[in-house]
């Protein structure tokens, strides 16, 4: 019934060791060209292969024909113009059009995207989930699409945020190879269009859509963007001019220059048995633009895949020492999207997190 009503899913099969998925130029493949493992599952005690039964699958809930199908609905369609209709007060952040970031794609993109208050924008999150608690074996990460466009009290409803990946298990760094099918969506939608029928207006239009920024816990804004978030270099602004002090006895790293960001007369800053014994009067450093970024990691050469042999033939080792090189790959937001390299911020750390980890802590103390 769901799929007759466009809301249906892909089943993409998917190496085993997370190399590839079997999409485009690999669909007809029936081994990984990367670690040579067969698409089908094999029973590791008889080494039988059960032809037809995928090793791993990916499901991909296509976004286009859901997407066309809320202009079906009037109410729906009037909604997703709130942002442009309603009344703008000045200076007061009341939805994510008043942002810098939604401004920055209708300036630069003023002729197409920014041309139709109809065109979507949307906020990508994705995060671990343990299905049976504490069995990282049984883990799926789901990838959700919030639509921006719709007025503050409906756009985080239920009802209105998308499915469109789940993915089996834990991919970490890999998780680009996954992201194609839905990517490939994003990419067309913002090149080229889709024509649509709003229901509210009555009338055809090309629809159009943007990805303004991903929500994650910190953890997965490192897997999506490709940096560490942990360790010598853990700090996402500072990179690799973190100050990071490992404590003895311990297996944990203490970023002690994190007085860098109080107010320049704060008296923390000369405080030193407090903290790490030493004054702080440095300023801070400024985050990076996203075409800063974009020009450090356009020319790293990916390699994907969690098998025991890299296309070396040598175990893959995790280096998290001060000589590691800071971004771990070119990730699919930037080889992709056309427009992600001009976003403000691409990657944001999601509220709940901040209050718990941060607010809470901070009262308890």
């Amino acid at each position: 019934m769901m799929k007759a009503m466009g809301s249906g899913y892909e089943k993409i099969h998917v190496c085993i060791n997370d190399c590839i998925i079997y999409y485009k130029d690999y669909k007809d493949l029936n081994a990984c060209p990367v670690c040579n493992k067969s698409r089908w599952k094999v029973d590791e005690k008889t080494n039988k292969t059960y032809i037809n039964t995928p090793a791993k699958v990916l499901w991909y809930f296509p976004i286009i024909p859901r997407f066309k199908r809320l202009f079906q609905s009037k109410t729906t369609a009037e909604n997703l113009t709130w942002h442009a209709t309603s009344t703008n007060k000045p200076r007061v952040l009341r939805h994510p059009s008043d942002s810098p970031a939604w401004k920055a794609i209708d300036d630069r993109y003023s002729d197409t995207i920014g041309s139709d208050p109809r065109n979507l924008r949307l906020g990508i999150c994705t995060d671990g989930v343990d299905v049976h608690r504490g069995n990282r074996n049984h883990s799926v990460w789901p990838i959700l699409a919030v639509i921006c466009n719709l007025p503050p009290w409906i756009f985080m409803k239920r009802k209105f945020i998308m499915l469109s990946l789940l993915i089996s298990g834990v991919p970490g760094n890999n998780i680009d190879v996954f992201l194609q099918p839905l990517i490939d969506n994003l990419a067309s939608l913002f090149e080229v269009g889709e024509p649509t029928y709003d229901a509210y207006k009555q009338e055809m239009f090309t629809l159009r859509a943007a990805v303004l920024w991903t929500i994650n816990d910190y953890p997965a804004l490192g897997t999506l963007c490709g940096c560490p978030y942990s360790g010598f270099k853990g700090c996402v602004v500072c990179r690799g001019d973190t100050q990071c002090v490992r404590i003895f006895h311990t297996k944990k790293q203490s970023y002690a220059a994190h007085k860098r960001y109080l107010s320049h007369d704060h008296p923390f800053r000369k405080q030193t048995k407090t903290f790490n014994g030493k004054e702080e009067m440095r300023t801070t450093k400024e985050p990076m633009t996203g075409e800063e970024i974009y020009y450090e990691v356009k020319n790293i050469n990916n390699e994907w895949g969690k098998g025991s042999e890299s296309l070396s033939g040598s175990k893959r080792k995790r280096d998290n020492t001060r000589s590691q090189p800071y971004w771990k790959k070119f990730n699919i937001w930037y080889q992709r999207l056309s427009y992600w390299k001009y976003l403000p911020v691409q990657h944001c750390i999601d509220l709940m997190h901040v209050e718990k980890n941060v607010a809470e802590k901070k009262k308890s103390l």
